[in-house]
């Protein structure tokens, strides 16, 4: 169910700015983002299982290598997803 799968992903989001908050840093997902999540995340099989391993890939390893690479500073940003080159792209809010 959507509804189910967009607050597994808020959820996930709430728990990502829990840790970005000692850097001062928040994030937000676009819409885009968030379907792409919500689709690719649940698994008939395994239900929505697969979430947490696909939001570490798609969100929390790129976003990660940005921080400590100090290409992003204090501030709030907009996630989004480029489903072409399946990357995640970072916008200053």
């Amino acid at each position: 169910d959507q509804s189910i799968m967009q607050s597994l992903v808020d959820k996930q989001m709430t728990l990502l700015n829990e840790r970005l908050k000692m850097k001062q840093v928040s994030v937000a997902l676009a819409q885009k983002l968030t379907e792409e999540l919500s689709k690719r995340g649940y698994d008939e099989r395994y239900g929505a299982r697969p979430l947490n391993a696909l939001f570490q890939k798609l969100v929390v390893r790129p976003l990660s290598h940005k921080l400590l690479g100090e290409h992003l500073g204090e501030g709030s940003y907009l996630l989004d997803f480029e489903p072409e080159t399946q990357n995640l792209t970072i916008k200053k809010c």
